[in-house]
């Protein structure tokens, strides 16, 4: 890396840092107005990209070499699986869009259902199936250091559960998920926003009565479990201090309430 390059990142970093400060402080009497400090740290990042370049390739190490394996049988079950998956998602989706209301209960796991089943039809029919890779070695001591990321972001997230955010406080969006919960079990209600973050409460309202504590748990619960396939990938893809630095901090500010926007995501990316 040239020494111009290596002085237009540092540059085009401290402008991000700047513009971000000045986005930060909300004010209007800054020198820098609001829309300006967008603008600037836009136009900074991109440059940064820019200047860092495209990687270069990724090779496959010899000790994970891949081997394809194709099958005809395979590739006849997964168009199948797929055709009867893109049938059946198509069906569900013209059902929730007739009505969503009186068709949900029947209509959305068809969907759910149907889109699992096209996604597997499609892994089998291009040869996926067929991949065997040799698994990348856990010695005995990160088997012990990824079983204490585990264990500590469940400490972490879990740790004086009632006092923050304390009970009786509403963080941000929390209102709207417990009243999504309560319409569902008590008024039938069907809500076509944030499906699963809605529903998620539900049966921990049903088992432990409406509290935010019943509230927030099932969101905390599905943030600390996908610590465990984030670590696996980064661990695979980058490598395990990467894993564990990342696993071990990963969306905890998140997880400690009923944050609409945390699940999905999570649930996403660890699929």
């Amino acid at each position: 890396m040239t020494r111009v390059r290596l002085a237009g990142l540092v540059a085009g970093l401290a402008a991000c840092a700047v513009a971000r400060w000045h986005i930060a402080q909300v004010s209007w009497t800054l020198a820098m107005p609001l829309d300006t400090s967008t603008m600037v740290l836009v136009v900074a990042a991109v440059a940064v990209a820019l200047l860092l370049g495209r990687p270069e390739p990724y090779a496959v190490p010899p000790d994970v070499a891949l081997s394809v394996r194709r099958s005809k049988s395979g590739q006849v079950v997964g168009t199948l699986l797929a055709l009867v998956g893109m049938g059946g998602a198509a069906y569900a989706s013209h059902a929730l869009a007739s009505s969503w209301a009186t068709q949900f209960d029947w209509a959305a796991p068809l969907l759910i259902g149907g889109i699992a089943t096209c996604s597997i039809g499609l892994f089998m029919w291009d040869g996926a199936g067929g991949i065997s890779a040799r698994r990348l070695p856990m010695p005995g001591w990160e088997r012990l250091l990824f079983l204490a990321v585990v264990l500590l972001s469940f400490a972490l997230r879990f740790y004086r559960y009632g006092y923050f955010p304390p009970d009786g406080v509403c963080a941000v969006e929390e209102p709207q998920s417990g009243m999504g919960a309560h319409a569902i079990l008590h008024y039938g209600d069907r809500p076509w926003e944030f499906v699963l973050d809605r529903w998620m409460p539900v049966p921990f309202f049903a088992l432990l009565g409406q509290s935010l504590t019943a509230l927030r748990l099932p969101f905390t619960l599905v943030s600390a479990l996908t610590v465990v396939p984030l670590y696996l990938l980064l661990r695979y893809l980058v490598s395990w201090p990467v894993a564990v630095f990342a696993a071990a901090l990963y969306h905890l500010w998140l997880s400690r309430r009923a944050f609409y926007a945390a699940p999905t995501p999570q649930t996403a990316a660890s699929a």
